[in-house]
C-alpha cells in the first residue's frame, strides 16, 4: 500500500504541473514575457497570441486572477501623461498592477492617438 500511495501521490503531482504548465495561462490569465513580446505588447500582458486569446480571456474572466474581476482593454502607452497614449501596450485587465505601472512609472492608458506622445499638449 505505501508505493501504491507514493505513486499516487507522485502521479497527481506530475499531472498538476503538466496541467499547470498546458492550461494555466487561459485559466489564470498571465501570458509569459516571450509570448507577450513576440505578439508586440509588453510583459505581463493577460492576452497574447499563442496563449490566451481576448474572446477565451473574457469568456471565463481571466481578470479575477488578480483578486477582484476586472475588464480585458487595450492599453497604450503615455510618456507625455496627458490622456492619449501613443504605442500599444498591449491587452490588459484594467486590476493588473502592470496598467499603474505601466513604461518608466508613467500609468498606461485606454484612449490611442497620440501624434507626439513626448509633448502634453492633449
Amino acid at each position: 500500500m505505501v508505493i501504491l500511495d507514493r505513486f499516487n501521490i507522485i502521479f497527481k503531482t506530475e499531472l498538476l504541473i503538466v496541467f499547470c504548465i498546458s492550461f494555466g495561462s487561459i485559466l489564470f490569465g498571465a501570458c509569459t514575457d516571450s509570448q507577450c513580446t513576440d505578439s508586440g505588447m509588453q510583459v505581463g500582458c493577460d492576452a497574447a497570441n499563442d496563449c490566451t486569446s481576448v474572446h477565451a480571456c473574457n469568456a471565463i474572466n481571466c481578470c479575477s486572477s488578480y483578486g477582484s474581476s476586472g475588464t480585458l482593454q487595450q492599453y497604450y502607452i503615455n510618456n507625455d501623461e496627458d490622456v492619449v497614449g501613443g504605442a500599444f501596450a498591449g491587452w490588459f485587465c484594467d486590476n493588473n498592477p502592470a496598467v499603474t505601472t505601466g513604461t518608466n512609472g508613467k500609468p498606461w492608458v485606454t484612449a490611442a492617438g497620440d501624434i507626439d506622445d513626448n509633448c502634453n499638449c492633449a
